[in-house]
């Protein structure tokens, strides 16, 4: 027994430094072919860099060099992939330690060797819509079906690859895999998600445009003109609507009115009243009917929408298969499209820099006796809806980025009858709703009831913070700070037009928090004292806090709601997770966002996200509302 031990130790020393002696000799074969492997993802990132970054108006130079990038990444992937065929370092994936980085390496080269075919289709997609958009001067919207038809082809290769990819990666997942490794897992996971994204929208958009173009019947569309000056829950005061009917992307119709006109001419003729929202009755119209110019207190837009067409039709319109709502946001960034536009009928030039005051100079108020003075806005509406739809070919790729835009900044938004097309809609994120979100939901909603243009002038500043208890309770403090800034604004400018907009600089705002549905008020204060909350209800699901303010020129104030929401932190993969979303308001510019977050006593922070950008400190992390936010942490507790 004694005797087998003492050869017993031997045997195992010498199997160690073989195994010892075979590790080094795998990790000389490998770490060659490693360092390949990273030159070869240095290529497939530029190239992938300098094609998002040029888009779709990519010069031949841009797309050649992308291409040359693609060549030296593949060069060195199959040179990679080929070393991995190496009998050693096949035995070498069995081997303790090195084994799982091996196997990871090899499925992370197959990985970028179909990464270079997805960046040559992704040239390929550029390279058609070029072709499509140079060869015949035709208008953009009459050629939809057309270019999707070419495009179909190659963004079917294009999501055949991103499944081919998906594959192999799925084979990655568990393996014990060093700091380098695991960065790279993580990149590919971020392009995955994009990718999908890109493509998924492809998809939406390639069944969404046709049929809101007209190319499967004709379609007509009541368009609200808002005006964010005079905010409302969807982006501002409704003063001019319009009509617009398509076929085949072909305007048929288009004609534009002032709402206000509008609706007070079916009061008169019918003497009808609709009782409004409580607030809207009680700050803004008092006695007078609920009607289409403020049809739009609800900040959920399907609804708000609605509740305009119906309005609309009490008047006397005609059916229409959807509404699309705008605001002065949207048409400063359409004019950055199609450049100035002068209207010669009031001798003056309209750009995206000026198109505020120069909208206001020429509308006013709505209830001056002095001719329509919105017939201003429909004729610039008119004029910059028939340049869009005639955009010239170097204006399609900037027409496409700018509707990105408005999309990403809830400045344009689309309801329809349809259910379809309402659900497309919705995954295109231009419906407006009241988004259903997974752990927490916060949304400022301001109104200004008190028919002036002040908004304008008003700066805003939103400060969160919420306390995490134990059990994932979280205790919300959002204070809004609002400043009058009248006094400043009305330097240099014609005295009796900042009294016609601004009717002595008086604002009146009204102010809804919504929240998750369960969440519990506790407090309202008003400039450091305490107030009541003249609302608590619920709204699709969310529940409501409203309080109106008033704020004189040259002042200024903080509101601050303070509540609690239970079970907002979930157990997710050995952790717990809380989620804020932050819901922007329509009309609204870039509100300054700060946000505080307090773990329990004791807890550890995982990691915390912006909207998918990491967070070093939760003390406090400064964002702004240009568009909706969410903010993703995870922590773990104290035994």
């Amino acid at each position: 027994m004694g005797a087998r031990r003492r050869w017993a130790v031997p045997a195992i020393s010498l199997a160690g430094l073989l195994l010892g002696s075979l590790l080094v000799l795998v990790a000389t074969r490998y770490y060659p072919a490693y360092r390949s492997a990273l030159a070869a993802r240095d290529d497939l990132r530029a190239a992938q860099a300098l094609l998002r970054d040029s888009r779709l108006d990519a010069s031949v130079a841009d797309l050649a060099t992308a291409e040359a990038k693609l060549n030296d990444a593949e060069r060195d992937f199959q040179r990679t992939r080929q070393t991995f065929d190496d009998p050693l370092l096949r035995l070498g994936r069995r081997l303790p330690l090195l084994g799982d980085s091996l196997s990871a390496t090899v499925h992370l080269t197959d990985i970028g060797i179909e990464g270079v075919q997805l960046g040559r289709d992704a040239i390929a997609v550029t390279r058609t819509y070029q072709q499509l958009r140079d060869q015949r001067a035709e208008p953009l919207t009459e050629r939809t079906e057309e270019i999707i038809a070419e495009l179909d082809p190659s963004m079917t290769a294009i999501k055949e690859r991103i499944q081919h990819i998906q594959e192999k990666r799925e084979r990655v997942t568990g393996a014990a895999l060093p700091p380098s490794l695991v960065s790279a897992v993580r990149e590919i996971d971020r392009d995955l998600e994009e990718m999908e994204d890109l493509t998924g929208t492809y998809d939406d958009l390639s069944a969404f445009l046709p049929d809101f173009l007209g190319f499967h019947g004709p379609r007509t569309y009541l368009v609200l003109a808002q005006n964010n000056a005079e905010l409302l829950p969807t982006g501002g005061l409704i003063s001019v609507y319009g009509i617009i009917s398509i076929q085949d992307g072909r305007i048929l119709e288009k004609r534009f009115e002032d709402a206000v006109s509008y609706s007070g001419r079916w009061l008169e003729r019918s003497q009808a009243y609709v009782e409004p929202p409580a607030p809207l009755q009680r700050y803004l119209l008092r006695d007078f009917s609920w009607n289409l110019a403020v049809s739009n207190w609800s900040p959920h837009f399907p609804s708000a929408a609605q509740d305009a067409e119906r309005f609309f039709r009490l008047a006397g319109g005609q059916p229409v298969d959807g509404v699309i709502a705008i605001n002065v946001h949207t048409i400063e960034e359409l004019l950055r499209v199609t450049g100035p536009i002068t209207i010669d009928s009031y001798q003056v030039t309209v750009s995206a820099e000026n198109a505020l005051d120069v909208i206001e100079e020429h509308t006013r108020t709505a209830q001056e006796g002095e001719g329509d003075r919105k017939a201003f806005v429909g004729v610039l509406a008119e004029e910059l809806l028939s340049r869009l739809m005639h955009a010239a070919p170097e204006q399609w790729t900037p027409l496409l980025e700018a509707l990105q835009r408005l999309r990403d900044q809830r400045q344009l938004l689309f309801f329809s009858h349809d259910r379809e097309m309402q659900m497309l809609s919705h995954r295109l994120g231009v419906d407006g709703a009241l988004q259903d979100t997974e752990g927490d939901y916060l949304m400022l909603v301001d109104a200004s009831v008190n028919s002036t243009k002040l908004n304008i002038v008003l700066d805003q500043r939103i400060d969160i913070t919420v306390q995490l208890d134990p059990l994932g309770t979280a205790r919300h403090q959002a204070t809004v700070s609002y400043r009058n800034n009248l006094p400043a604004w009305s330097r240099g400018r014609d005295s009796l037009l900042v009294r016609r907009l601004m009717l002595g600089g008086l604002y009146g705002g009204y102010v809804r928090l919504l929240a998750p549905y369960h969440s519990r008020l506790e407090s309202v204060t008003l400039a450091g004292r305490e107030a009541s909350a003249e609302e608590i209800g619920v709204e699709r699901g969310k529940a409501v806090f409203g309080r109106f303010f008033s704020l004189p020129s040259g002042q200024q104030t903080e509101l601050t709601f303070q509540y609690t929401t239970s079970y907002m932190a979930q157990a997710e993969d050995g952790a717990l997770v809380y989620r804020l979303y932050l819901q922007k308001q329509p009309g609204t510019d870039a509100i300054p966002v700060r946000l505080r977050l307090l773990l329990p006593d004791g807890a550890r922070l995982r990691s915390a996200a912006l909207d998918g950008s990491p967070v070093a400190s939760l003390a406090s992390v400064e964002t702004d509302l240009a568009e909706d936010r969410e903010l993703v942490i995870r922590y773990e507790l104290d035994e």
